[in-house]
């Protein structure tokens, strides 16, 4: 796709999706352009990418499923010469009824359920 911005940009975005599986591997992997995932450990995964982009430009990430409303996703570190993104699990928990809170974030595995589903969007510059 060509940016209007900066014509001379061509961005590739790849989109993929997973099951986490607790403390197992991850199940049911789908998106273009995605070799693996892989659990390294508790809440930390790593994609493998097919190709090596020059620029990641943008990442977003959603986890979906039974019993999860308070976990959350983010990005960890990039290499674009090893080709891998590291996506992170943590739950939140919110303490006090009133302004001000506190807000605790703790890296979770998330059980294998059918319904729980991290996807993910990442987009490149490909620009050699």
């Amino acid at each position: 796709m060509s940016n209007p911005i900066t014509p001379n940009r061509k961005e590739r975005v790849i989109k993929g999706s997973f099951y986490p599986a607790g403390t197992g591997a991850v199940t049911g992997l789908r998106g273009k352009g995605i070799v693996s995932v892989t659990r390294n450990g508790v809440g930390e995964f790593t994609i493998l990418l097919s190709r090596v982009y020059s620029r990641l430009l943008s990442f977003n990430s959603s986890i979906r499923g039974a019993a999860i409303d308070t976990v959350r996703s983010r990005i960890g570190a990039v290499s674009l010469s090893a080709k891998t993104v590291k996506l992170w699990l943590y739950t939140i928990e919110v303490t006090g009824a009133e302004s001000p809170f506190t807000e605790t974030a703790t890296v979770a595995d998330v059980a294998a359920n059918a319904n729980s589903q991290v996807s993910f969007e990442l987009t490149f510059d490909e620009a050699s």
